[in-house]
């Protein structure tokens, strides 16, 4: 899985980069929080077992970035 700091980045690049495309700040946030819930999809399906971590966690924190995108195209 990327990194703390590679994560942020790419998440701090999807918002930035969907502002560039000319996407109002909401949709840019939910681009963002979208992105969020991939990686953390990922994480939870291919690298919690491997690394000891439950995977309720990840997969609660996937399911509150797709509401708060969803929150944000309200």
């Amino acid at each position: 899985m990327l990194k703390m700091v590679g994560a942020v980045m790419c998440t701090t690049g999807v918002y930035l980069g969907a502002l560039a495309a000319g996407a109002s700040a909401a949709e840019a946030f939910a681009a963002m929080y979208l992105w969020t819930a991939a990686v953390t999809v990922k994480f939870a399906l291919t690298e919690c077992d491997a690394v000891g971590v439950p995977k309720f966690g990840p997969l609660a924190w996937a399911g509150l970035s797709i509401a708060l995108a969803a929150a944000a195209l309200m």
